[in-house]
C-alpha cells in the first residue's frame, strides 16, 4: 500500500516514518505549507466558533461523535441565501474524538460514508444556521493545503488525488492530521508493485543435495512492507522431458522481509536444467482484497543445472 504526509514545514517526522507498527508513512513536499496552514486555522477556528455558539451545551463534547453528515441527499443542511443551515446536528462513531486521530481510519469494518441514514439525530433536536462563507472558507482551505502538495514520484497531480487508489472514496476518508498540526496524513490502501525482484542464479549442484532458492523483492512504497507478499515459484525442465517443481504455490509471507527462501529437497528433480517462474504480488493489510500490480520474472533456460 501507499502511506503519504506532507508537514507544513517540510521538515521530516521520523516518527510516522518508522518501519514499524502503524506508521510507514513516506514524505512529499508541500509549496508554501505555512502561509496554507496559518488559513486552514484560522478558516476552521471561524467555522467551530460559529458552529459551538449554536449547538446545546449538551452536544459540545466530543466523546459524542456530534457530526453534520455528508449532503448526498439535501437533508442534512441547507445552503441558501448565504446561511448555511439545518435543523438537527447528528452523531456517529466515526465522528468520536480519538486519542490517535488515524484511528478509524485504518479500522475497514467501521469505515463507511457518515451519511443521516446511518447517524442518529440528538435529542431533543438541536437546529444552527451559520454564515455559509464560513464553510466554503474552510473546505477552499483544506483543498488549498491538498493541491499544493506534490505527486509521489511517477504520478501526476496533487497529494491525494495523485493517486487515489482502488478505492478513492476510502483514501479521501483517510486523510488526517496531528493534533498540533503539523502535517497531513493519509492512506491509499492500493499496494505498490515489487521491484529489483531478480533471483541470484544458484550454482549447478548434484540433485542429491537440497537446493536453496531465494526469491527477492525490493518496495515501490515505504508501506507495502507492512502488508504481506503473496509468492508463486517453479522450476521447469527446459532439456526434454516435462518435469517441474512447484516451489511456492501463492505463499501468504510478511512483505518486510524482503526475500522468500525455498529449499528445494533432495532428490525431487531428475538431472537436467531448469528455467524459474516466479511471480509476486502485494497485498494490503488493511483492505485484504488489494493487491498491488503482479511481477513476472523468466529466468530463460539455464537457470540451474541439476547433476548426478
Amino acid at each position: 500500500m501507499a502511506r503519504f504526509y506532507a508537514t507544513f514545514d517540510n521538515s521530516t517526522n521520523a516518527s510516522i516514518e518508522a518501519l514499524s507498527g502503524n506508521n510507514y508513512y513516506q514524505r512529499l513536499a508541500i509549496t508554501n505549507g505555512t502561509t496554507l496552514r496559518s488559513a486552514l486555522v484560522a478558516a476552521r477556528d471561524a467555522l467551530s466558533a460559529a458552529m459551538y455558539g449554536q449547538l446545546n451545551a449538551a452536544n459540545q463534547n466530543g466523546s459524542l461523535g456530534v457530526t453534520i453528515p455528508t449532503n448526498d441527499n439535501g437533508t442534512s443542511y441547507i445552503i441558501s441565501g448565504g446561511t448555511l443551515y439545518g435543523s438537527n446536528v447528528y452523531t456517529n462513531a466515526q465522528a468520536v474524538w480519538q486519542s490517535d486521530p488515524r484511528a478509524v481510519k485504518t479500522s475497514v469494518s467501521t469505515v463507511t460514508n457518515i451519511t443521516v441514514a446511518n447517524s442518529p439525530g440528538v435529542s431533543p433536536a438541536d437546529p444552527y444556521s451559520i454564515s455559509s462563507t464560513l464553510y466554503t472558507d474552510a473546505t477552499t482551505a483544506v483543498q488549498n493545503v491538498l493541491n499544493a502538495i506534490t505527486a509521489p514520484s511517477g504520478f501526476t497531480g496533487n497529494g491525494p488525488y495523485a493517486r487515489l487508489g482502488q478505492y478513492p472514496w476510502r483514501t479521501l476518508a483517510s486523510i488526517w492530521t496531528d493534533f498540533p498540526l503539523t502535517f497531513i496524513a493519509w492512506d491509499d490502501y492500493s499496494p505498490g508493485a515489487a521491484s529489483s525482484y531478480t533471483p541470484t542464479q544458484p550454482a549447478s549442484q548434484s540433485r542429491t543435495l537440497p537446493l536453496t532458492i531465494t526469491l527477492p523483492w525490493n518496495w515501490q512504497f515505504t508501506a507495502d512492507r507492512a502488508g504481506n507478499a503473496i509468492v508463486y515459484a517453479r522450476l521447469d525442465k527446459t532439456d526434454g522431458g516435462s518435469n517441474f517443481y512447484v516451489l511456492a504455490n501463492n505463499v501468504t509471507t510478511a512483505a518486510s522481509t524482503g526475500y522468500y527462501d525455498v529449499t528445494l529437497p533432495a532428490n525431487s528433480l531428475p538431472v537436467g536444467t531448469y528455467q524459474l517462474n516466479y511471480r509476486l504480488k502485494f497485498q494490503d493489510p488493511y483492505i485484504t482484497t488489494h493487491y498491488g500490480e503482479q511481477i513476472e520474472y523468466f529466468s530463460g533456460n539455464n537457470f540451474v543445472t541439476l547433476t548426478v
